[in-house]
């Protein structure tokens, strides 16, 4: 490069080092810096708002979660208290009944025992429960307010297993109340069904579904109908059931025993 360019180049240099000197004195960076941070601000504040509100929300969803599990909590405790209440009730009920050979207690055509569930067990077969009375033998009838919940299969000691509605292998005869029907009680995968019922025959939901003590003669209902609907293939209707008792929800039950 000649002599003249590298003057040139230097003048240049010099030139705007002066220009930038002066813009600097007479604070034209300083208010390019002071608007650019003005403009910049207002989007701050926004973002900073946004984040605020996304928090709070967070913190409000996470305290309503909080509250809800409290109160589910609190439903259950005292859903456990109130049977514990009337299991009660039905002993001091019991202890306050004339035992003489004339009382109404006497006079009924079987016994009834309040025991309490020892233990649930989930298997292959489905829900199976423990009550513990010596009094008790297998194919006396379990129920809980006057629901059926099953019937004492086994006994080993004062141990007695109680197969329920719930267990996989669940069969039993049952009627229709209002549709006057007779079928088959079955505990199914996704259930329990009313079985063996022709689709000409009428059922509507809501009905009730009942079966009869072999001994006793008397009714207990088992629960209702909540769906009916008519097969692709075949002759006879889809009837599910759904139970009035909650076998996970029963601290005691009462085995009628003739």
């Amino acid at each position: 490069m000649s002599t003249g360019k590298y003057l040139l180049l230097y003048f240049v240099i010099g030139a705007l080092s002066i220009v930038f000197y002066l813009l600097n004195l007479l604070g034209v960076f300083s208010t390019m810096y002071s608007a650019l941070h003005s403009a910049v601000r207002p989007i701050n504040l926004v973002f900073s708002q946004i984040y605020t509100d996304l928090r709070d929300r967070a913190y409000s969803f996470l305290e309503l979660s909080r509250l809800k599990q409290e109160n589910i909590a609190l439903s259950e405790e005292i859903l456990s208290l109130k049977e514990k209440l009337l299991e009660a009730e039905e002993k001091l009920k019991r202890c306050k009944e004339p035992s003489s050979k004339g009382s109404k207690r006497d006079s009924q055509p079987f016994k009834v025992y309040s025991l309490e569930i020892v233990d649930r067990l989930g298997d292959k077969r489905g829900v199976i429960v423990t009550i513990c009375s010596s009094r008790v033998a297998p194919g006396d009838i379990v129920t809980y307010k006057g629901f059926f919940i099953g019937t004492v299969a086994q006994k080993h000691g004062s141990l007695c297993k109680v197969d329920t509605i719930w267990a996989s292998d669940f069969k039993k005869y049952a009627f229709l109340e209002k549709a006057k029907l007779s079928g088959i009680l079955v505990r199914k995968t996704d259930g329990l069904y009313f079985d063996e019922v022709l689709i000409s025959n009428k059922v509507k939901g809501g009905d009730k579904v009942f079966i009869v003590h072999p001994k006793l003669g008397i009714k207990l209902y088992v629960g209702e109908v909540v769906k009916v609907k008519d097969p692709l293939t075949g002759a006879k209707k889809i009837i599910k059931i759904k139970p009035y008792g909650d076998i996970d929800r029963l601290n005691f039950v009462y085995v009628l025993k003739p």
